[in-house]
């Protein structure tokens, strides 16, 4: 590739790995850092082309050195590395534009990873991939309302305008109870756990439905 890269992670044995692989694959590496603040001097010194950073590193972890990579305007494009599962860290390193999600052991798929940032391209592991296809598709069931019946649209909906359970009620000519039980089947069917989050689904759904 002929390119440099940075390394940035708190395992020694790791950072030494994950270096060895890049050199052997033709990166030079201009630094390997185990601690935020060395690596962001490393990142403002050298302008590596990549950076190679675990998510959770003392000091500045790979989204504080990715949030400063973009605020300073470096050309580095960054592939984070890490062992949790966690989606906030995920949604934020998208957020921030990362070129690359890799879950460790990072090993096999790390060369690919860099081939497909070289070209341009985002590279995303099994898992973060799964998780933003689960909730595109989530996103996508809930502003269509599916799975809804009739009955439960128009319970929605009189929740929607801030109607109370007995006036829902009312309105619908049923009782408090089956009001009660729609809303629970809701909150269910679209992940809302409470009125509030029941009431701005609502307004998302189409026009009010008397059966």
């Amino acid at each position: 590739m002929g390119s440099t890269a940075i390394v940035v992670d708190d395992d020694r044995d790791v950072l030494d790995m994950t270096a060895s692989l890049l050199e052997l694959n033709g990166l030079t590496i201009v630094a390997k850092d185990v601690v935020g603040e060395s690596a962001l001097q490393h990142l403002r010194e050298y302008r590596p082309d990549f950076a190679v950073m675990d998510v959770f590193v003392p000091g500045g972890g790979g989204l504080e050195l990715l949030d400063a990579i973009r605020r300073e305007g470096l050309p580095t494009r960054s592939i984070l590395v890490t062992g949790y599962l966690r989606e906030s860290w995920l949604i934020h390193a998208l957020e921030l534009g990362v070129e690359g999600y890799l879950i460790k052991p990072h090993v096999a798929q790390l060369i690919p990873a860099m081939k497909a940032v070289s070209a341009g391209e985002r590279f995303l592991c099994a898992w973060a991939t799964e998780v933003l296809v689960r909730d595109y598709l989530r996103l996508k069931n809930q502003e269509r309302g599916d799975g809804l019946t009739p009955r439960e649209r128009d319970v929605l909906k009189y929740r929607a305008q801030g109607k109370s359970v007995k006036e829902t009620a009312v309105g619908l000519d049923i009782s408090p109870k089956t009001v009660e039980k729609h809303v629970t089947k809701l909150k269910k069917k679209i992940a809302a756990g409470n009125a509030m989050a029941l009431t701005a689904f609502a307004t998302k759904l189409g026009p009010f439905q008397r059966n």
